[in-house]
């Protein structure tokens, strides 16, 4: 029956969460060989948009160092989601990718006015 989802959102456990699950037990992974280029990027959160922002400079070939304030990278994904609907396996899984792909973490970072010392 079908429920109304569109297919690849959320996480549905009987159907698309057996792939993805699977995917991170077997340690399915494909890393092109991709060229590298004189440029580095410097990104702050290590949330969605950091972590996909990250994929995308890492696969246009820069050097990326993602800053999160935070012990742990992840940001809302580890901090602010339940793990009943968003297990931390996957996310660690994720950011396991984006080591492979060569981010770097720089955890416990403050960057911003926060960081600044006083003048």
């Amino acid at each position: 029956m079908h429920c109304g989802r569109i297919a690849g959102s959320g996480r549905d456990r009987a159907h698309g969460g057996f792939v993805g699950d699977t995917a991170i037990k077997q340690g399915w992974v494909n890393i092109p060989y991709i060229e590298p280029k004189p440029l580095r990027v410097g990104i702050v959160g290590s949330g969605p948009a950091g972590m996909a922002c990250a994929a995308d400079m890492a696969k246009a070939g820069c050097d990326v160092t993602v800053y999160e304030a935070f012990h742990q990278p992840g940001g809302v994904l580890k901090y602010g989601i339940p793990d009943f609907r968003l297990p931390n396996e996957v996310i660690d899984a994720e950011i396991n990718n984006l080591k492979k792909f060569g981010v770097k973490f720089e955890c416990n970072t403050l960057a911003g006015a926060c960081s600044r010392s006083s003048r």
